[in-house]
């Protein structure tokens, strides 16, 4: 066993069981175990777990704090949907609005019939690049941008869902730099994270950089599924670029604006801002959202089989609607994932908002070892 980990932070009273369960990743001894991580939870309102523990390297020189950022991966799309939502919200643009309204260059070869909706629900039929690309290319936005503009999709928009797990942020976050007037990362500081004092960054500013923790690859990498065996966009998916898992810890990657790969963000960022959306769209004096906006931005608009997770999977506008089971008993909380085990969700019914980052990854596109026990004694105190 290793040496006793110190959990620091607060807890109220009641919710101590909580972290038992986090406090349990630490001793693991798989490929889950924890390095270092961060845990914030909000319960009508009121912060009544916000924990970290552990180190932001291996080496075991510098201590995690509350304040340590990690890359979170595909949690980066929640944090981008909100940006849209926002957008709908102020009525400068609607889910149901074509692409080409805002981006007149995407309506080419079969893809003119493209609404939003479909970028934030995965059914562009555009979730790969179909030229060759290089990993590094994505931190050139308006050459990303226009391949996937230019580009014959892999299927006709609406008529199949798969995960766009790279391509979602440059889609998605087009339109938000087209109607906003500003990137998306910009838009993410000034209209949410900067108002909400959020520690939650689609790009990093470098004096932000000594606060981030390192990342640390999988233990364990799947087996590769036999390429002769899948579509054409899947081989694209997994293999065009390759994506090396660490590729964030680089000063280039930390501060390009990737909206479904690389945004960084603290335990505490994540669920400070989803509070306000537990509890219907205000928190702290904060008009974040109106009701009405929550609930167009967590209808479901797709929940057939996903062709890249291989399950069926309630896609609203640009968060996962729980059927999944991934966020909880309640099925109508909603959230995002990363690679890696990090989350965030919210949870109108019960008043429960969740953010959770480490930086030991694991290797499971859906769901990880490690939250599902924390969630389970999370609720075991609130239903």
């Amino acid at each position: 066993m290793n040496d006793k980990v110190k959990i620091s932070g607060e807890v109220a009273p009641g919710f101590e069981n909580v972290i038992k369960a986090y406090e349990a990743n630490f001793y693991r001894g798989d490929i889950y175990e924890e390095l270092g991580s961060s845990l914030c939870v909000y319960h009508k309102g009121q912060r009544v777990v916000d924990v970290w523990a552990g180190y932001q390297d291996q080496e075991k020189t510098k201590l995690w704090e509350p304040d340590t950022t990690i890359c979170v991966y595909s949690t980066t799309k929640a944090l981008s949907a909100l940006c849209v939502a926002l957008l709908v919200d102020r009525g400068m643009l609607k889910y149901s609005d074509l692409v080409t309204k805002y981006w007149p260059e995407y309506g080419v070869h079969g893809k003119e019939s493209t609404t939003i909706a479909h970028f934030l629900s995965h059914q562009s039929g555009n979730p790969a690049l179909r030229e060759p690309t290089e990993a590094d290319d994505f931190m050139n936005w308006d050459l990303i941008c226009g391949r996937l503009a230019a580009q014959e999709p892999y299927w006709v928009p609406g008529e199949n869902t798969a995960y766009h797990g790279s391509t979602y942020g440059f889609l998605v976050g087009e339109i938000v730099k087209r109607v906003a007037g500003k990137t998306i990362g910009q838009f993410l500081q000034d209209e949410i994270a900067g108002p909400m004092q959020a520690e939650a960054y689609i790009g990093l500013p470098e004096d932000k950089d000594s606060a981030a923790a390192t990342l640390y690859k999988p233990k364990l990498v799947h087996e590769a599924p036999d390429m002769a065996e899948l579509p054409q966009f899947l081989i694209d998916a997994m293999t065009n670029p390759m994506l090396d898992p660490e590729s964030p810890n680089r000063r280039e990657w930390r501060a390009s604006e990737l909206p479904a790969l690389c945004g960084y963000a603290s335990a505490q960022g994540l669920a400070s801002i989803f509070v306000a959306l537990a509890e219907g769209g205000s928190h702290n004096g904060i008009d974040l959202l109106s009701s009405d906006s929550i609930d167009k931005m967590t209808e479901i608009v797709s929940d057939r089989v996903d062709g890249l997770l291989g399950q069926p999977v309630n896609w609203a506008h640009g968060v996962v609607v729980n059927n999944l089971a991934l966020y909880g008993p309640n099925t109508k909380a909603f959230g995002h994932s990363g690679w890696g085990g990090s989350f965030v969700c919210a949870d109108r019914e019960n008043h429960v908002a969740i953010g959770f980052v480490c930086n030991q990854m694991g290797p499971d596109p859906i769901g990880d070892a490690r939250t599902l026990p924390i969630i389970d004694a999370i609720y075991e105190n609130i239903v």
